[in-house]
């Protein structure tokens, strides 16, 4: 099988596609320099370019097709952010992709609140009208293993006649025993780093940070970047909360009498890439391409549940 992707990124979808036995075929990204990541890990198939400037209709046919819109502006982490009229000149974009090439399968994935936007509605419309069967979720990356808790809006399009399923949960918080056996418990985050621990910077937690830690939290512990009025923590055996693309947000662990900061390859790691995708040396933009990406793991269940 082959695949496409639409704001292709890091290529975190693209790798899922790989471990599951699909073929990139091409890639899109607008981000030259994200672009230029893409290339160095993953190969010279993607295209620099604007989708809204593209014929969908220069593109070979592939087996899947997958698109992942620009999310900022649908995000709660936004607050109050309204969609433009570039969200729908995108949205457009990606349905003219849709009828175009009427692939067998269509995977889409955004954050939750996308799926009250006129975006989606329009994308939705052209899925319907191409006669596809589509359904949507909201899906937590944890429950497939990855060491993370991302809450994403995971929409699956087929044209065979078949009604779209989520692929079978593979992991839960407290797994309880299965027909066909028991799920595993979630992933956590210091078993995800632990080998990075002794290689990893130290940190100071800022004065209100040690103010707002509770008091059970004296041994293994991660903290999000937070501020005065709201901050996050996640104990060893947690999955880690969301991982963002803005590498303001620094991610500090007390870890056996140390303090460290988690680097972007920890957060790569949380995210579920490989430790062969080689990450830039600029900081800002590996933060920004793994907080943007989709994890491989996510999309490599998703992907082979369609391959089977």
């Amino acid at each position: 099988m082959r695949l496409g992707t639409l704001f292709s990124g890091f290529g975190g979808v693209d790798i899922g596609a790989i471990q599951a036995g699909i073929t990139p075929l091409w890639a899109v990204e607008y981000d030259a320099p994200i672009a230029a990541v893409y290339r160095h890990n993953l190969g010279d198939h993607v295209t620099v370019a604007d989708i809204a400037t593209l014929n969908p209709s220069d593109f070979q046919p592939v087996d899947i097709l997958h698109a992942s819109p620009p999310c900022p502006n649908f995000s709660v982490a936004k607050a109050g952010a309204v969609e433009t009229e570039r969200d729908i000149a995108l949205a457009v974009a990606v349905a003219d992709f849709i009828a175009a090439l009427q692939p067998p399968f269509i995977t889409l994935e955004n954050v939750y609140g996308y799926r009250k936007s006129q975006s989606w509605q329009l994308i939705a419309r052209t899925l319907h009208d191409c006669g596809y069967a589509f359904q949507y979720w909201h899906v937590n990356a944890a429950d497939y293993g990855v060491p993370q808790k991302r809450w994403r809006m995971v929409v699956i399009a087929r044209r065979d006649g078949i009604r779209p399923n989520l692929p079978t949960q593979t992991h839960a918080e407290n797994p309880r025993s299965q027909l066909f056996g028991a799920l595993a418990c979630w992933r956590g985050w210091y078993q995800t780093v632990e080998d990075l621990i002794p290689s990893l910077p130290d940190a100071k937690f800022a004065p209100w940070q040690l103010q707002r830690l509770p008091v059970e939290f004296v041994e293994t512990f991660i903290v999000d970047g937070g501020n005065a009025s709201s901050m996050t923590t996640c104990t060893q055996d947690e999955p880690v909360f969301t991982v963002v693309a803005n590498n303001k947000t620094v991610l500090r662990a007390h870890v056996a009498g140390r303090i460290v900061r988690m680097t972007p390859r920890a957060l790569a790691r949380f995210q579920s890439f490989p430790d062969w995708y080689e990450l830039p040396e600029n900081a800002t933009l590996a933060t920004k391409g793994i907080g943007n990406a989709v994890p491989p793991l996510l999309m490599q269940r998703l992907f082979e549940s369609l391959v089977n």
